[in-house]
């Protein structure tokens, strides 16, 4: 017998491992069989008032709780230490001691409906869940000061689950492609503190954590915060540049635009999109420029309570970080990596665009001499954020006049661009993606 908690993130309201956590399952397994399922009625919410620990939240939060809740519990982007968080404020909050993590965003939902068909749900709903209105319906106000905020989430989940596992005329494979897409795609994430079961989810690549790489790295991570359930109407493109230069340094620009095609008379999409947004690139990276972020108004941030203690977690992870005074841009270490962190606001109807610059701790260069030949490799891991749709992923590798690219990954005509002294990449940031040149001297 095996216990799960199941994370329901809303990726349009984007958080670092997903979506925001508004909804929560207890699953209990035993056998290959579901035996049961609990989905409080409340939420995330449910557990907020029996947490017996007083910490103080990230600094970002603080601009809608300095008090830290397991709604907020997801706040980095390495799942496996999110997942530990998650699963400490669980137990802290009266919850059971739990044998994995397991995620799911609402596209999940929606695929396996449409694979299964509408959902009827009877008294005291009378309405038909379909792919179509899905998350309409979950996502519609609640009355004011309810405390079951998430109770269709709780009745509905058990009976789409039933179509899932119980139903002979469900086409499986069907199924197993929805399951393969979502975990490819990073709608689902896995966590288990057991090292053989998390190593194995690892190797399939389905655990979520950072990636380590020797080459050039980019994950651009959204965190919403107090932005609405916005991020479902933003398109966002992320524009990379690198540029290697003939001694051997690489200079890399990152440009995030993000457009908020909501509407402004929507309750739901009508907000202000406010973007807490990190940029982790490799350890030991030195930022150079920083243009388009915006300053956040102290007066927003709220003040913890006497009685709140700071977060040993954060601490660690966090605690070494600076502040540019210039630019308001943080900069730390995080996980292996070097993170630029600072804020994005745009408006229904709008667009805003930053950029940052900074030059990478290595050297790219090609060498020959009279009696050999020494290539120059470079690469590059773009990493996908979990939930995050609608990316547009566009990235420019300039390289010397004096060097004769030799080899590229991947050498795809239909996302790639080849010309003199460039490599133009165009394509859909749905999963990770890796492209690597291999440069020798003319």
């Amino acid at each position: 017998p095996q216990r799960y908690l199941v994370l329901l993130q809303n990726n349009t309201e984007l958080r670092p491992t997903g979506g925001f956590i508004g909804s929560v399952a207890l699953l209990d397994v035993a056998d290959g069989a579901i035996t049961k399922l609990e989905v409080p009625g409340g939420g995330s919410y449910d557990y907020q008032g029996q947490l017996k620990m007083r910490v103080i939240s990230p600094e970002p939060l603080h601009i809608v709780n300095p008090a830290w809740y397991l709604q907020d519990a997801n706040w980095w982007p390495d799942f496996p230490t999110s997942a530990k968080k998650i699963m400490w404020f669980y137990e802290k909050s009266g919850g059971p001691t739990v044998d994995g993590v397991l995620t799911m965003t609402p596209d999940v939902v929606v695929a396996l409906l449409k694979q299964t068909g509408p959902v009827e749900m009877k008294e005291p709903y009378n309405i038909v869940i379909t792919s179509d209105n899905f998350l309409e319906q979950v996502q519609a106000p609640v009355p004011e000061h309810s405390d079951r905020p998430k109770q269709m989430i709780a009745d509905l989940l058990p009976l789409v689950l039933n179509r899932v596992f119980q139903e002979t005329n469900t086409d499986r494979l069907a199924l197993l492609g929805v399951f393969e897409t979502a975990l490819q795609e990073k709608h689902m994430l896995f966590y288990f503190p057991d090292r053989e079961q998390e190593d194995r989810i690892t190797r399939l690549g389905w655990g979520g954590e950072l990636k380590t790489t020797d080459g050039d790295y980019l994950s651009v991570v959204d965190t919403n915060i107090g932005g609405g359930k916005t991020d479902g109407v933003i398109d966002e493109t992320i524009e990379h540049r690198s540029i290697i230069n003939a001694d051997g340094t690489v200079d890399d620009t990152v440009t995030i635009k993000r457009t908020h095609f909501g509407s402004s008379e929507d309750p739901l999409t009508g907000t202000r999109n406010v973007d807490y947004v990190r940029v982790y690139v490799p350890k030991g990276s030195t930022l150079t420029s920083v243009e388009g972020f915006e300053r956040i108004d102290p007066k927003r941030f709220q003040a913890p309570e006497e009685g709140y203690v700071p977060d040993e977690t954060v601490q660690q992870i966090e605690g070494d970080a600076i502040i540019d005074e210039k630019t308001g841009t943080r900069i730390g270490e995080e996980f292996g990596k070097t993170v630029f962190a600072n804020w994005i606001g745009v408006a229904p109807g709008e667009t805003a665009i930053a950029t940052l610059t900074y030059r990478l701790p290595f050297t790219v260069k090609a060498q020959r001499t009279l009696f050999s030949a020494k290539p120059a490799k470079y690469s590059i891991l773009f990493q996908k954020q979990p939930g995050a749709k609608t990316r547009q992923l566009v990235s420019s590798i300039f390289y010397p006049k004096e060097n004769i690219l030799r080899w590229l990954s991947p050498d795809d005509s239909a996302m790639t661009t080849k010309t003199a002294e460039n490599i133009l990449t165009t394509a859909d940031l749905a999963t990770d993606k890796l492209i690597g040149i291999v440069l020798d001297a003319k």
